[in-house]
């Protein structure tokens, strides 16, 4: 979005604040380059709206850029120079692809294409067209801009996207309208709420084709791959992290990060599933691949549900690829009603999988709807016992005094569907209803049943209340409450294949029901007089609390005591304790005992901060969304202008013992108030029974000069063992940065990096310790129009011990550069040197070549070379042509205009009267 008077150069944003006057306001909305449906949220102190509205791609004009190239490689290196062999090794980049080699290995013939194409095509179609031919294939889903990987900082503020997002070295896209076909990457969850049975949700690399028309709407996809899809959920932990995944094998790019909120008194539902966007709301550490939020992450949210993080992604799992599709579409028959079916199927060798499904969705006015799902899974390596069938129905009112929701479904022990919240032997039911009787009273009922199959287990639930309006400010409230669990607790993630790691301090139950007491064989129930109050203080401060009394056990109790203070219209800060006693925590059933929790925080009620882009960025520098990614935190609160700071604090004390008590506290800073510099920094501690974790990130970017910027950044995560049976563990990185670029005379530009990356694990089954050292620099120099002066120096060492006491140590230097004389308008020469030397076994290895080069025509080049000594190194060499040999390069570029030679106004070199003289 952006206002219709902003700069033609400004970026869009994902929140704006702006005066109202008239009660009217205007914003524009900008399509991003998908189709697709952006939900807009409009909010007005304590009002907030929702709405959404169906976007489709910018048409924009035809741009493209692409090369061609061709190699003859006549290597002489001889078998004893060769370090391990490596891809990138000519004088640019080693064609590899496409490339055949002759006369025993000594030459080799090859050709290699890359090409970006976006633009209207034929009327209102829009074509999006890239291929490389030396892409490699096997790389990460939904490729993007990666501000953890190469040097830190540019010095450079402009604005980077990602367009083609493929896994393969092809990408096509046609949008026409609102419908396209697709190869490349892409999720198969589609089908909006009428698929919750049915819906697949996977991401893949294929070819996708969807049609969207005014009563019909119509997807299918195809994929040849060997991938599997692991879900993994875990706890949150009321701090950003690391939340260690199960496998180490997963794709990168394909994961599907949310933070799930479930309901405290029934945890099989999930009241709340809110996406994460890497780079954004969270990283991978370098480490072990676990996720680190930007934010911490609490155990329970204001209303004491419990919260955890479910992390979705893809992984290889060996053997051949098999093919996986699917198709699914809707049909609106009338204005009232709309029936939609689906059909995925998997060939995977291993595990043969078929997923089917039908819906309708019917509207019973303008408030209300009613919706019937049915779904069968399949999978066929288990016989009769792999086919099992879920249904559920669904009926939704909002009105102005009526908000209601019936819901009802169940599945079979063998209904599979890792995507799905109705896990295998499930059956849920429940109402929930408020209704306003009129300005003083109102009326909350809601009833809830969750039974797990697997374990023969029941959990009901049940209230019936009323409020009463004593004051303008004061809201009194009574009612009654009703738990029964039989043979246990229905397990909320019982789906096959769910994971639920056993982090420290934590047992998976804790995800089901925190605190929970019934067991295999028992049935526990209480019945619970509740009474609340809840006052406006202020106009900012809030109070309220409950107490709950059981009202056949004396020693039954719970109280409820908790205050928001709201610091804006989009934050506020939060605290609630809750105490019990007979009357257990969170899910309202345990053993006699006392239970403590508090939580305090800031919470948001608008979209992510998207508008701290804009006060990150640092002219000429960095941009703003590069900046966040590299050193901001998310959910912080504005104190003044550039200052924001954020802040939490958790306390959970177990009924029996200490094994699940936990306490944490965070706190972050984010200071922007300077044009020149940015600083942030957070630091977390929490304590379980087994460690004292700490989580610290600092970091930094500033604008030194006209010329100089630098950016600095420090992540350490440590672990401190509070008995004998656990152990310490530490990880460290630190990197720094710095660019400059000649800004006046624009001569001279330069990168450089240190980084610093430090382990140590003292369990005593592994007993590693790794430090490695990094640095690398880059620098050009441009001393007058025909001259170009290019190095790079580049080193590392790293140091590692083992189980057992043995240690490795290992140091490389690479030092090289390049001069490049343009002789004329055609003609070039060039000249390379490049040493690489490592103290262990006093190796030293160089190479020494010459370039000639000849513009044949316009944007058509070609190379010829020789190296009269040269080496190939594997890690430290780059892009860098060292091996010894002869070689030829022919190469050609183009753009949008390679197609309009006859164009006077492309070709200047035409009369601008020949056009107008063809018949």
């Amino acid at each position: 979005m952006r206002l219709p008077d902003a700069a033609v150069d400004e970026p869009p944003r994902q929140n704006l604040r702006l005066t109202v006057r008239g009660g009217e306001a205007v914003v524009e909305l900008v399509a991003s380059y998908e189709p697709g449906d952006a939900e807009l949220q409009v909010q007005s102190g304590n009002v907030v709206v929702h709405g959404r509205v169906g976007m489709v791609t910018e048409r924009r004009p035809m741009i493209a850029v692409g090369v061609i190239e061709g190699t003859l490689d006549l290597s002489r290196l001889k078998a004893s120079q060769v370090s391990p062999a490596r891809e990138n090794d000519g004088f640019e980049l080693e064609i590899q692809r496409h490339a055949n080699g002759f006369d025993n290995g000594k030459g080799s013939l090859g050709a290699r294409t890359a090409f970006f194409l976006k633009g209207v095509v034929k009327g209102e179609t829009l074509l999006t067209l890239a291929y490389d031919s030396e892409k490699e294939s096997r790389g990460r889903l939904f490729r993007d801009i990666q501000p953890d990987q190469y040097y830190p900082i540019y010095g450079d503020s402009s604005l980077r996207g990602f367009d083609a997002q493929s896994r393969q070295r092809l990408y096509v896209r046609v949008d026409q309208g609102r419908s396209f076909v697709l190869f490349g990457d892409f999720n198969t969850g589609t089908g909006g709420p009428a698929r919750e049975l049915s819906r697949l949700n996977r991401s893949v690399s294929g070819l996708q084709l969807h049609h969207e028309g005014e009563t019909f709407e119509a997807n299918a996809w195809v994929v040849r791959d060997n991938v599997a899809q692991v879900v993994d959920e875990q706890p949150a932990r009321g701090v950003s992290g690391p939340y260690r995944l199960s496998s180490s094998e997963g794709i990168s790019g394909s994961e599907k990060v949310e933070i799930l909120t479930r309901d405290r008194n029934q945890p099989s539902i999930i009241l709340r599933a809110e996406p994460m966007v890497r780079f954004v709301d969270y990283e991978f550490e370098p480490f072990a691949g676990s996720v680190v939020f930007r934010a911490p992450v609490p155990s329970v949210d204001a209303n004491m549900n419990p919260m955890s993080v479910r992390i979705t992604y893809e992984v290889e799992q060996g053997g051949p690829k098999y093919w996986l599709g699917g198709v699914d579409g809707s049909w609106r028959i009338t204005p009232a009603l709309e029936i939609g079916a689906s059909h995925v199927e998997s060939q995977d060798p291993s595990d043969p999988y078929k997923l089917s499904g039908v819906n309708a969705t019917l509207r019973l006015g303008e408030q209300s709807w009613a919706l019937v799902e049915l779904a069968r899974s399949d999978r066929e390596a288990l016989g009769e016992r792999g086919k099992g069938d879920g249904a559920r129905v669904e009926v939704r009112h909002q009105g102005e005094r009526l908000d209601a929701r019936l819901w009802a479904g169940e599945t079979d022990r063998e209904f599979s569907n890792l995507s799905s919240s109705y896990n295998g032997g499930r059956a849920e039911a429940g109402a929930v209803a408020s209704y306003q009787i009129n300005e003083d009273w109102s009326l909350r009922v809601d009833a809830m049943r969750s039974e797990d199959k697997a374990v023969e287990a029941v959990r009901e639930t049940a209230y019936a209340g009323v409020q009463y309006r004593l004051t303008p400010k004061w809201t009194v409230g009574v009612g009654l409450r009703h738990g029964r669990d039989e043979g246990g607790v229905p397990n909320a993630a019982s789906a096959w294949g769910v994971n639920i790691p056993q982090t420290s301090g934590f047992t998976p139950f804790q995800i089901n029901a925190p605190l929970f007491s019934a067991a295999p064989g028992q049935t526990r129930s209480f019945t619970a007089l509740s009474l609340s109050a809840q006052g406006q203080l202020s106009d900012r401060l809030t109070v309220l609390g409950e107490l709950e009394q059981d009202v056949e056990n004396a020693r039954g109790q719970r109280i409820t005591l908790g205050a928001d203070y709201r610091l804006s219209e989009q934050f506020r800060a939060y605290g609630r304790a809750e105490v019990s006693k007979g009357l257990g925590g969170v899910n309202g059933l345990a053993t006699d005992g006392r239970e403590t929790a508090l939580v305090a925080g800031l919470s948001s009620e608008t979209f992510r901060d998207g508008e701290v882009f804009n006060e990150y960025r640092l002219r000429d520098a960095i941009s703003g969304e590069d900046a966040v990614n590299a050193i901001g935190l998310r959910q912080t609160f504005r104190v003044a202008e550039g200052v924001r700071y954020s802040a939490s604090v958790e306390h959970q004390k177990a009924i029996a013992g200490d094994a699940s008590s936990a306490t944490a506290l965070t706190g972050g800073i984010d200071l922007a108030y300077d044009p020149t510099w940015r600083a942030t920094g957070r630091l977390e501690w929490r304590r379980d029974r087994n460690h004292d974790a700490w989580l610290s990130t600092l970091g930094t970017t500033v604008k030194i000069d006209r010329d100089w910027s630098l950016l600095a950044r420090n992540t350490l995560s440590l672990q401190n063992a509070r008995h004998a049976g656990a152990f310490d563990q530490w990880q460290d990185r630190f990197q720094i940065g710095a660019a400059y670029r000649q800004t006046d005379l624009n001569r001279v530009n330069a990168l450089g990096l240190y980084e610093l990356r430090a382990e140590n694990d003292e369990n005593p089954g592994v007993d590693y310790r790794r430090t490695s050292h990094a640095v690398s620099l880059h620098a050009d120099y441009h001393p007058s129009r025909p001259w170009w002066l290019t190095g790079r120096l580049a080193g590392k060492r790293v140091s590692e011990r083992f189980l057992g006491g043995m240690r490795s140590n290992y140091t490389a230097w690479l030092v090289g550069g390049r001069i490049t004389w343009d002789l004329s308008e055609r003609w070039d020469v060039g000249l390379q040197h490049h040493l690489m030397w490592s103290p262990q076994g006093n190796t030293r290895q160089d190479s020494f070549g010459v370039e000639a080069g000849y513009l044949v025509k316009a944007n058509l080049w070609l190379s010829f070379g020789v190296n009269l000594r040269g080496f190939r190194d594997d890690e430290l060499t780059g892009a860098a042509y060292t091996r010894k040999g002869v070689y030829l390069r022919l190469r050609f570029k183009f753009d949008e205009t390679l197609f309009r030679g006859s164009d006077p106004a492309t070709n200047r070199a035409l009369s601008p009267l020949a056009s107008a003289a063809r018949p």
